[in-house]
Parts: C-alpha cells; structure tokens; sequence
C-alpha cells in the first residue's frame, strides 16, 4: 500500500497473519465490539424512549376528561408530545437498525473469511433470514405502535371536545 491510501475490509489478510502490524484476530475483534456496541445502543435507547413513552401514558392515564380549554390544551400537549417522539424515535430506530444491518453483514464477512469456526456468520445469517425473529426489527415496530396509540387518542379528546 503507497502512502495516501487507505485499508480496507477486503485489504484484510488471511487469518493468523496481520496488516500493518495488526493481527487480524484483533481487526475481527474490533470490528465485532463495534456492532455490538451499535446493538448496546439501540436498546438503551429504545429502553429511554419506552420509558418516556410510558411516564407520558401514566400522566395521560391519571387525568380527568378536559372540562375546559386549559385542561384541553394540556391534554392535547401531552398527546401531541407522545406522537412526536413516537415519531423521533421511530425514525432513530429505523436508522440504528440499518447501521445494525450494515455491521452485522461486516462481522459475517469477517467471521466467513477469516474465522476458523465462521460463528459469527452461522448465526447472523438466521437474523438475515429472519428478520421479523430478530429483537431489533421487532423493537423498531414499537415506536409505530405508540404513534398509532396517540393518534387514536388525540381523536378520541377531538370527539369529546
């Protein structure tokens, strides 16, 4: 490699020797903390909105029907401002899934090539194959389900008003 060019995955030696110093056991190591990294993330994240999603429902759940225009405007905010973050965090689950996808087919490339027991590959390939089995494209629905959710209670406090 000449100066000014960079490494690449496919740059990767076979297993047991190294690339530019660097063992490729540790390359895959690196590259397989990071998607589990990215993985960590996601359900910390999904776990935070969750929670919000739930302490708005709670706070939804404890008041009376709106009896006037202040109890209507609070009762809209609330319901306005767990539509909008249902939306934020469907679209941040969206994207961190793709990010999953990318790194997970990364760690199977990795784990195909230059893995002497491809585990990594064996099992990545059934979230591959089955992706309505696998835990992150099931939590990305959630967000949806709570918009859905406020929607159904923003019409219903619409109709009552």
């Amino acid at each position: 490699m000449t100066s000014g060019q960079s490494s690449t995955a496919d740059d990767i030696p076979s297993e047991g020797s190294s690339t530019a110093g660097i063992p490729v056991a540790n390359i895959f190591d690196a590259v397989a903390d990071h998607y589990k990294q990215d993985l960590r993330e996601f359900f910390a994240r999904s776990n935070f909105y969750l929670a919000v999603q739930a302490a708005l429902l709670s706070v939804f759940g404890v008041r009376d029907v709106p009896a006037d225009l202040f109890d209507y405007i609070v009762t809209s905010v609330i319901v306005l401002a767990g539509l909008v973050l249902a939306c934020v965090w469907g679209i941040v689950s969206h994207g961190s899934v793709l990010w999953i996808k990318r790194w997970r087919a990364e760690v199977q490339r990795l784990s195909r090539d230059y893995s002497a027991t491809e585990s990594y590959d064996k099992i990545e390939q059934i979230a591959v194959d089955h992706p309505y089995q696998s835990p992150e494209e099931l939590t990305k629905l959630l967000p949806w389900f709570f918009a859905v959710i406020w929607l159904v209670f923003a019409g219903a406090a619409l109709a009552k008003w």
